[in-house]
């Protein structure tokens, strides 16, 4: 494995789990940029890598798929927006945090630290749109709705985690890449419907993301 190293964190561009340089080696990016600094808490203490890594477990859900892409394209082209960001940005800070202080410390602000000047409504109607409509390619950037995905969509797995386990947003994944639609993988994780979960989901996210500071 090689291992580029930033030389300061202004040379750094962020974090990315999907980079390649041209050959066959795969690489893991995790950097500051410019507008975090060496004392984010979130880049010292693993959250930004076991974000990253859970983007590698993602992919990975459809190795040998039969789509003619890579694992990480058809991941990409077949996973809700929010549901690929939300589900990083959960459980990666949430398996690193050592206590469950630590991460309160870091769900406390989260919701809000993921905003789009272009979307301003955070009622349960309008989350339940996002939850709906966030479709690739369509969601995918520069579309700036998949900025809430970091946020709005970390909420909401955080619920489908309570509700069904740790694993289970994964499993959801799991049984895509085995060439199941969105819709079917999750009715048979959790046993009710997408359209039937949606809006309480959605009503779940907008009482939580204005309970947050």
């Amino acid at each position: 494995a090689r291992i580029k190293q930033c030389t300061s964190p202004r040379r750094c561009s962020g974090a990315n789990s999907g980079l390649v340089d041209g050959s066959s080696a795969a690489l893991g990016q995790f950097g500051m940029d410019p507008v975090h600094n060496a004392q984010d808490a979130y880049f010292q203490t693993g959250g930004i890598q076991g974000h990253e890594y859970t983007h590698a477990v993602q992919g990975a859900q459809f190795l040998g798929n039969r789509t003619g892409n890579s694992a990480n394209s058809a991941f990409q082209n077949a996973t809700p927006c929010w549901l690929s960001e939300g589900q990083a940005n959960f459980l990666g800070t949430a398996a690193e945090a050592a206590t469950f202080d630590d991460y309160m410390k870091w769900r406390s602000g989260m919701p809000k630290g993921w905003l789009t000047p272009k979307f301003t409504d955070y009622s349960a109607p309008s989350l339940l749109r996002v939850l709906k409509t966030s479709k690739p390619p369509g969601c995918l950037p520069p579309n700036p709705i998949y900025e809430l995905g970091y946020g709005i969509g970390g909420l909401v797995v955080e619920a489908l985690t309570a509700i069904g386990g740790p694993e289970s947003s994964m499993a959801v994944l799991t049984v895509m890449g085995r060439g199941r639609t969105y819709s079917q993988a999750f009715q048979q994780v959790y046993g009710i419907s997408w359209n039937e979960a949606a809006p309480i989901l959605a009503q779940v996210a907008a009482t939580e993301f204005a309970a947050t500071r």
